[in-house]
């Protein structure tokens, strides 16, 4: 007869597990009972076969074996357990006394258990995709049934001073922006391997056209007026020259 732990160690308010395995050397043995008995005595084995401390296997032929589960459930109020060892006796014909074995297990603390997790008008709430709406004083947006712990002080630019019951904060105006884009380094052609050298396009007019002919058609205006005076003194001349010649005749 063999009797072996499934695991070193079990937490109170769970189940230590066996495997018995009985098998027959040297001939047949018949009428092979099983009987279970534990140490300390308050916590009650079991046949997971039929659920009680004896099991009867019958005749027991040589190269055949019989494996059984037995299992001892720990209390979790039983907190002076330390640990619980299995006892299996077992009787047969020409058994006489029949073999036992015992073997123990460590009882544990149970684990603590894990934070608990989100009610559930929060999941529904969140699952269903409603809109979000903002903690009452934190001015923060969050899902419907979840509540934020960010303060406004963490957030950037923002500010709470001086705001008014019932209003939002409002964002503080922005600083420069200048440092965020990159400054543009003109450089020389590409592959010439020194500093560019940039050339101003000559302008295609000596100056501006519309001035050069207003400036020519001032020009020629004030010569048409010149030669005009010119004209109008020499025709005077004349006819005061004629009229002084012809004076004493008449």
């Amino acid at each position: 007869m063999k009797v072996q732990a499934d695991e070193a160690s079990v937490a109170r308010g769970h189940s230590a597990q066996w495997k018995v395995s009985v098998s027959a050397e040297n001939g047949s043995v018949s009428n092979v009972k099983l009987s279970l008995a534990t140490s300390p005595s308050s916590q009650k084995p079991k046949f997971t076969t039929n659920g009680t401390t004896t099991y009867s296997a019958g005749t027991v032929k040589p190269g055949s074996t019989k494996t059984l589960q037995a299992q001892v459930h720990i209390a979790a109020s039983a907190t002076s357990v330390r640990s619980v060892k299995l006892t299996v006796a077992s009787t047969g014909t020409r058994l006489n006394p029949g073999p036992k074995t015992a073997v123990p297990i460590n009882v544990t603390a149970p684990k603590a258990k894990g934070t608990a997790s989100a009610s559930p008008s929060a999941s529904a709430g969140a699952g269903a995709g409603g809109a979000g709406r903002a903690t009452p004083g934190s001015g923060v947006l969050t899902p419907a049934g979840v509540r934020s712990t960010l303060g406004v002080g963490g957030l950037p630019f923002v500010s709470a001073a001086g705001a008014k019951p019932g209003l939002q904060p409002s964002l503080s105006p922005g600083g420069n922006a200048s440092s965020l884009f990159p400054t543009l380094n003109p450089s020389g052609r590409p592959g010439s391997g020194g500093t560019s050298r940039i050339r101003p396009l000559a302008d295609s007019l000596p100056g501006d056209a519309s001035l050069m002919g207003a400036q020519y058609a001032g020009l020629v205006a004030l010569a048409l007026a010149f030669i005009l005076s010119v004209t109008r003194l020499s025709i005077r001349r004349r006819q005061s020259a004629a009229r002084s010649s012809a004076g004493p005749n008449s």
